[in-house]
């Protein structure tokens, strides 16, 4: 499984100012949309209220580096 690293407050901004919902309905919207973008067959969402994390994983071919530059 690959990882990414993105300059998360950049993210957020944008996301916040594209969509008029919540920011919490925004952001799952967001990661969901993307991973139907790469090709995603499953999408699984896992949530550990104790450590208060919510989890997303896919199975989509993900971006390469160059694109992400």
């Amino acid at each position: 499984m690959g990882e990414t690293r993105v300059d998360l407050r950049h993210l957020l901004e944008d996301i916040r100012d594209a969509y008029t919902g919540s920011i919490e309905e925004t952001i799952v919207t967001e990661v969901v949309a993307n991973a139907l973008d790469a090709g995603a067959s499953h999408i699984g969402i896992a949530t550990d209220p104790g450590a208060a994390t919510l989890t997303i994983t896919d199975d989509g071919h993900g971006m390469q580096r160059r694109d992400l530059a």
